[in-house]
């Protein structure tokens, strides 16, 4: 994924709203998605989306744990920049749970 911002932006922002983020586990209201993530029309019905989810998921499962082994395995995000493994799986997880909630609050469904 491409960075964005001057490198100075990309340091304020990781300093300033990185630890809180992953700390508390909840992703700021009004925050937008670089426009490169954000999701087209889907391209079949649910069970097909969920199984490419899932496809997907279990792929990047595997790559990241072979890449840690090897003492690699970092991921870039746009405005955070690098993120060493730990981190950047942390960040995964609180964006998954983020889109979670959503996703429930549309089918009006409750989440824990």
């Amino acid at each position: 994924m491409r960075v964005k911002g001057s490198w100075l932006f990309r340091l304020g922002v990781r300093f300033k709203f990185l630890p809180r983020l992953l700390r508390e586990g909840a992703i700021p209201p009004g925050v937008r998605a670089p426009r490169e993530v954000r999701p087209g029309i889907p391209a079949g019905d649910r069970e097909q989306a969920l199984e490419r989810f899932r496809t997907l998921a279990g792929d990047f499962e595997r790559e990241i744990t072979a890449r840690k082994g090897s003492g690699g395995g970092s991921l870039t995000h746009p405005y955070f920049g690098k993120l060493d493994p730990d981190r950047g799986i942390r960040f995964v997880e609180v964006h998954i749970r983020h889109h979670t909630r959503q996703l429930s609050e549309v089918a009006g469904v409750k989440t824990s």
